[in-house]
């Protein structure tokens, strides 16, 4: 079965933060790590050093190997030079997990 990435939001997201600093620490399925990772950057808006989200592993691998083997060397070389440049470390991780999901990873 497929990762459910939107099912975490109707279980943790009504869930209300305690006041104060504070820190998100999740890791999980890949997919479903970038969805909470958009909820924790872009919706709660919290700073980096604020939250550590890590997908350590991805549902259906080998699938997910092959499309990856079957990305455009561009797309490919783009990612590459993005993790070189020195842009802003989460404003890159946005267009990573947009190229990523945009292709169907």
């Amino acid at each position: 079965m497929a990762p459910r990435p939107s099912a975490w939001k109707m279980s943790c997201a009504p869930c209300p933060l305690p006041s104060g600093s504070g820190y998100v620490w999740v890791a999980g399925e890949q997919r479903v790590v970038r969805a909470i990772r958009k909820y924790v950057r872009h919706e709660l808006k919290l700073p980096p050093e604020r939250y550590q989200l890590v997908g350590y592993w991805t549902q259906e691998g080998e699938a997910w190997e092959a499309k990856w083997e079957a990305l455009p060397d561009a797309v490919k070389h783009a990612i590459e030079a993005g993790w070189a440049s020195d842009w802003d470390r989460e404003d890159l991780r946005d267009e990573y997990d947009a190229t990523l999901e945009k292709f169907g990873l």
